[in-house]
């Protein structure tokens, strides 16, 4: 299966997910219409996207919902119970999370807004995210260059909020940032003078295997990634601006290349729970 029959199959479960918006569906019934695998499926769609598929799915739901908090005189339960909430309150709470407002007082105010609107590739530069597809890669890819290395580093760096981007400049937008971010973080590897992949491991998560390196040199280039987003990035119509948290971990030869893998991702989250926009290293 090529890029452009992978991007097809993608389109074709986001119009099933649109025409069972209101339905109860799972993932298994999303996949399927894509005629793939639900593993495969779910990281593709996360890759290619930029979000998950069950965001994707509850942020559909929650805008069309608005439309007829707008549009009709439904009773909001009924409107929760349509778009497959079970109660007043959970729809309520997710209403608040993504539009920063209650559903009563978005009705009351008659708030006009298409927070998150259909994925539709239709119109997209279908190069661009050919580009991102070749450049997603499984953890297992990861795994097995830590496992053919002597020792070093590895790091997992996260677009922070990179939800955020999307929301508020679109998903070409954000397609735009995941590749310029790519190559600034093989900018930084250059001019460092290793050479090495950056692997795209998840939506907006990048990792990188520094092979025979000193824990000096492995923390100034963690710095230098950071660094390299202090200028905004230049999108399609608009200046995007974005932070990188990263998570280091050391491994050697004796070391399981799942626990490196794992620790490198714990410390990138406890680094994000340090305030985002640095490194961490365990």
């Amino acid at each position: 299966m090529n890029n452009f029959e992978i991007i097809d199959r993608i389109q074709l479960a986001i119009n099933f997910i649109e025409e069972n918006l209101k339905n109860h569906i799972t993932i298994e019934d999303i996949s399927s219409s894509a005629f793939m695998s639900k593993s495969s499926f779910y990281n593709l769609f996360s890759s290619i996207t930029g979000v998950t598929l069950k965001e994707y799915v509850r942020k559909r739901r929650l805008n069309e919902s608005a439309k007829i908090l707008l549009n009709e005189n439904s009773s909001i339960l009924d409107i929760a119970f349509i778009y497959q909430y079970n109660s007043y309150e959970a729809y309520s709470r997710a209403f608040k999370k993504l539009f920063g407002i209650s559903p009563i007082s978005f009705r009351k105010n008659k708030i006009n807004i298409d927070i998150y609107p259909r994925i539709s590739f239709k119109n997209t530069k279908i190069q661009g995210v050919v580009k991102m597809i070749s450049n997603f890669t499984s953890n297992d890819v990861v795994l097995e260059n830590i496992r053919n290395s002597n020792n070093g580093f590895v790091l997992d760096i996260d677009i922070d909020s990179f939800d955020n981007i999307n929301t508020n400049f679109g998903h070409k937008n954000g397609d735009i940032v995941i590749l310029e971010v790519h190559n600034r973080i093989k900018d930084v590897l250059k001019s460092n003078n290793v050479n090495t992949e950056v692997y795209r491991i998840a939506g907006d998560e990048f990792g990188v295997v520094l092979k025979d390196i000193g824990k000096n040199l492995s923390l100034k280039i963690s710095s230098d990634i950071i660094s390299s987003l202090n200028s905004p990035i230049k999108g399609e119509d608009a200046e995007i601006s974005c932070t990188l948290t990263i998570g280091i971990s050391e491994f050697s030869i004796d070391i399981d290349s799942s626990v490196v893998l794992n620790s490198a991702k714990k410390a990138m989250f406890t680094a994000k729970e340090k305030g985002k926009n640095q490194y961490c290293f365990l």
